[in-house]
């Protein structure tokens, strides 16, 4: 049985949902609002639901802040239908970006296609490189990356754009989900720290760079 957490303050979607869900061998946490995130084992959640227009806190900085130390999938379930909102969503590291009122059968669909993408989520299209999403996990070659779950979102980055440089601004964008102002060393600190455990491999298949001035660049020996 899969545990998903439905983040919706729409009191009677929400119990549809449940109800619906419920139905088909799906074990259902609700929140009307993320203030209550900090009490839940995530670790037990196989899918986060999440609304944007919630009270408070928006979705979209749920988002982002989940993606610090959650690596399992977060899907949008919203009536702001906007492009630039879904690719935004889909920017800050959303799997689906699902516009309300849905057909029940299509939502079910569309979670049981995610939550088994995730049981084969093992990305190694460079070689002697593993990325498992599911797990949180990086292997290069024998060696495993001991990376908390912020080092492996901001890895992850990289490795989705390895041998292009990517600028701080990106960076900052893509891993705290707002615009960069110009103070916040967030991002650099990260940086430090992975760039250290990537030196500490064995081997210099991975190296993480500098490029001063424009931002970093993530290269592959043998690419």
């Amino acid at each position: 049985m899969k545990h998903i957490l439905l983040i919706e303050d729409d009191i009677e979607l929400a119990t549809l949902i449940r109800s619906y869900l419920s139905k088909h061998n799906f074990r259902i946490l609700h929140l009307n609002s993320a203030y209550g995130l900090e009490s839940i084992t995530l670790n037990t959640i196989d899918l986060i639901l999440c609304d944007i227009n919630l009270p408070g806190k928006d979705g979209f900085r749920v988002l982002s802040e989940l993606k610090q130390y959650y690596q399992r999938p977060v899907v949008m379930l919203t009536a702001r239908g906007d492009d630039k909102d879904h690719i935004k969503g889909l920017q800050f590291g959303a799997e689906d970006y699902l516009i309300k009122p849905i057909a029940p059968q299509l939502l079910l669909a569309k979670l049981n296609n995610i939550l088994k993408q995730q049981v084969t989520t093992i990305d190694e299209h460079i070689p002697n490189i593993k990325l498992d999403r599911s797990l949180g996990e990086v292997r290069v070659g024998e060696q495993s990356l001991s990376l908390t779950p912020s080092e492996f979102h901001l890895f992850a980055i990289f490795y989705q754009h390895l041998e292009q440089l990517i600028t701080r601004d990106e960076l900052f964008t893509y891993c705290v989900g707002r615009e960069y102002d110009g103070l916040a060393r967030t991002i650099d600190g990260r940086i430090v720290r992975l760039r250290k455990k990537l030196e500490s491999l064995s081997s210099e298949v991975l190296q993480l760079k500098t490029v001063w001035g424009k931002g970093y660049l993530l290269t592959h020996a043998n690419h």
